[in-house]
């Protein structure tokens, strides 16, 4: 029989009314919310585990839509060892491996795991193996027939494919013509694959506005507050004005926070020209997940929060939208900005579950100019379900 909890007097986010409710849940592997908003009936008397979440928060795990994972390598963390703990059960890896790498690293992290893994497959064959040098991803070098192959063997994992736009692929003139040839290709592999386009530096604005142009709706930009593209450290420049069109006709804009990805004046600036973003995401990896504070959705989440996001606001994109935003059907309707939660299923019905407590703190965070802002509380996990098996309980596991 499956192990089942009734997690008793939580008080549960309910997104339609966008505030947190007393209620109980019954977690169980393909029943988490049976019991949800009612009386527990037979299912909760035939509970093997009781847990009184008095006073803590619920709300469905939250996935990360742009981190690396894996096991070996320079970016990969293990995810089994780190998100459960913060509170994340689902990723999105950003594209740390090409097709050179993605057989074994869907045989060696995602088979068997507890967590929902996606991945976006990198354009260039030997993926972000070395990030100190940028990978080759001249056109000449995309070979459509592999990344198609790679696509269809992995149809559960591969969800599109990653481009990280530096400034040599613009020097040299070629960004657009090998973002023009990965569209295509995702374009004759069926809607629901899409590009993600990583900001790096980018001194050119104007060559930026001609990229963002060649992206469809669905597709992704990440990095959004990237203080090394040209005109996001200005106010009223046309940089985010061109973002914002971008969004507007169905580009979907993500955080991808990382450890030097932002600065406060970037979000004050995009914040000025209309840009909310859709999907969140830590941009989390080895090289940042050590830091203090160290990198991850509870660090975007102190970010967002100190720059005056709500946490309605937060957990709408973080725990519902961003896995909205991998599904066909709502990538329309979702982008634009606007509070998105259009799918109506219970979002607790998976099992993916974040029980918490706000930590009061006068935790002052700091961004790479050196410019600081206080955080009056955060995000404190204390339990972690994953497809209603407990992952994480901090009583066994305390910091």
């Amino acid at each position: 029989m499956t192990q089942k909890y009734l997690l008793k007097n939580g008080l549960v986010f309910d997104f339609e009314k966008g505030r947190f409710t007393r209620r109980d849940l019954l977690i169980g592997e393909g029943m988490a919310g049976q019991i949800a908003g009612r009386k527990p009936g037979r299912e909760a008397v035939l509970c093997k585990t009781e847990i009184d979440i008095t006073d803590r928060y619920v709300v469905p795990g939250m996935f990360d839509f742009h981190t690396h994972v894996g096991h070996g390598g320079v970016l990969p963390y293990d995810p089994e060892h780190y998100c459960p703990a913060s509170g994340v059960t689902g990723v999105l890896d950003g594209g740390s491996y090409g097709t050179d790498q993605i057989g074994r690293f869907a045989e060696e992290c995602v088979r068997g795991s507890r967590l929902e893994i996606h991945a976006l497959l990198h354009i260039a064959r030997e993926g972000q193996s070395d990030p100190s040098r940028l990978e080759d991803q001249r056109p000449e070098c995309i070979n459509a027939d592999l990344l198609k192959d790679t696509w269809e063997k992995y149809p559960d994992l591969i969800r599109g494919f990653k481009i990280r736009l530096e400034q040599p692929m613009i020097s040299d003139k070629y960004a657009a013509e090998t973002v023009f040839r990965t569209g295509s290709l995702a374009e004759k592999l069926g809607g629901s694959c899409f590009l993600m386009l990583h900001l790096g530096q980018v001194t050119q604005a104007e060559k930026l506005q001609e990229i963002l142009s060649l992206l469809r709706p669905g597709d992704v930009v990440t990095h959004i507050y990237q203080p090394k593209v040209a005109g996001f450290t200005e106010k009223g420049t046309p940089a985010y004005d061109a973002l914002r069109k971008a969004q507007e006709r169905g580009v979907l804009l993500d955080t991808g926070f990382g450890s030097r990805q932002w600065t406060f004046e970037t979000l004050r600036n995009a914040e000025r020209a209309g840009i909310v973003p859709d999907t969140i995401s830590s941009d989390c990896n080895a090289t940042n997940i050590i830091l203090e504070p160290g990198v991850s959705m509870l660090y975007a989440a102190m970010v967002l929060n100190a720059a005056g996001m709500s946490w309605k606001d937060f957990f709408s994109r973080a725990c519902v939208n961003n896995r909205n935003c991998l599904n066909l059907q709502n990538k329309g309707s979702l982008a634009g900005g606007r509070d998105r939660v259009s799918d109506r299923k219970d979002p607790y019905a998976a099992g993916d579950i974040m029980v918490f407590r706000f930590e009061e703190t006068g935790f002052s965070l700091t961004d790479m100019t050196g410019e600081t802002s206080r955080v009056s509380e955060r995000i404190d996990p204390v339990m972690t379900f994953c497809k209603g098996h407990l992952v994480y309980d901090s009583n066994t596991y305390p910091d």
